[in-house]
């Protein structure tokens, strides 16, 4: 068979032919598929190969499989297993690059987002971000941590360019663009969950953090970017108090720098989903914790006044006010 000289086992082929639709033993069959996958992943080249051609088709039927029996209750030990193959995939491979662009119904060079997105696209970043919760995750950081910890910074360096992206893809359209939206809201909950999860110890990568590590591929002033786009909340915003009563006025008082607002022309003036600047904010205060380097890169670029325009009540982002004033404590 094709799939078996790409390096995909013949024994899980059939599943090509077999994509579950009518099959009343689905949920047994998507646990076998997925357990023979599991059992072969040590080998890089196994790996390589089930982000490829033949291997992506294999994934796209479990990943399907898995949204169609979502409401079935048995379903969740197989969900879970195949959960940890994609986390396993992604970081401890490091490919989400490829696992991505294989999703795609036309892939680009270089698996570049562009108009080939797929829904499937979107299911996959959602099983990333409900694996965090069961804590394979963090056992997957940890065994990346200790072996190649390059590549899981690999896989979040493209989810960040991905959302930047997605950005500039949903400011083009000019209308609404309900994919785009859906794959930039679940890639924002994977860096959210990540940051959350992030506690300085089991997700260490090249000796610092994860999370300094992302944001030191310019997590920043992209986010900064998004939320100059989109202007501050109208009305007029609380004064939050800094940590102490003669710090900064100097400090605050630093203009934006001028690549936020170059950037910031290409992004999207309207929120494309319900709760996106809470979003940004939230990533936004996450990076900032316990990160001095962070908190005076947002205060280098111009942040203040841009934290500033984010604390106020706003029915289109739930809980952005609340955000925006505990990251604003925590850098100012």
């Amino acid at each position: 068979m094709a799939m078996a000289e790409e390096g995909v086992p013949e024994q899980v082929a059939h599943l090509v032919s077999d994509p579950l639709q009518g099959n009343t033993d689905g949920t047994a069959h998507l646990s076998k598929v997925a357990a023979q996958l599991l059992a072969n992943i040590a080998s890089e080249k196994y790996a390589v190969a089930l982000c490829g051609p033949g291997g992506s088709v294999i994934l796209r039927r479990l990943l399907a499989a898995s949204v169609r029996e979502g409401g079935d209750a048995e379903v969740g030990e197989q969900v879970m297993e195949l959960g940890w193959l994609i986390g396993h995939l992604v970081y401890v491979r490091g490919l989400l690059p490829e696992l991505f662009g294989a999703l795609a119904e036309v892939q680009s060079e270089d698996n570049k987002v562009g108009a080939t997105l797929d829904p499937l696209q979107c299911v996959l970043l959602e099983l990333l971000s409900e694996e965090m919760e069961n804590g394979s995750t963090r056992q997957q950081l940890k065994v990346s941590a200790e072996g190649a910890p390059e590549k899981a910074l690999r896989s979040l360096v493209f989810l960040i360019t991905t959302i930047r992206e997605l950005g500039y893809a949903v400011a083009k359209t000019g209308e609404e663009a309900p994919l785009e939206a859906s794959v930039l809201e679940a890639a924002f909950q994977v860096l959210k969950d990540l940051f959350a999860l992030d506690d300085g110890g089991a997700s260490k990568a090249s000796g610092r953090n994860l999370g300094s590590a992302m944001c030191q591929q310019g997590l920043v002033p992209l986010l900064l970017s998004f939320l100059v786009a989109l202007g501050p909340i109208r009305g007029r915003a609380p004064r939050p108090a800094g940590p102490e009563a003669g710090q900064a006025s100097s400090t605050q008082e630093r203009p934006m720098d001028s690549s936020i607002t170059s950037t910031a022309a290409r992004f999207p003036r309207l929120p494309p989903y319900l709760g996106f600047r809470t979003d940004i904010v939230a990533v936004l205060a996450h990076a900032a914790y316990g990160r001095r380097e962070v908190q005076d890169e947002i205060l280098r670029l111009g942040g203040v006044h841009i934290m500033l325009g984010q604390c106020q009540v706003d029915d289109a982002s739930p809980m952005v006010r609340e955000w925006a004033l505990w990251g604003f404590d925590i850098c100012f």
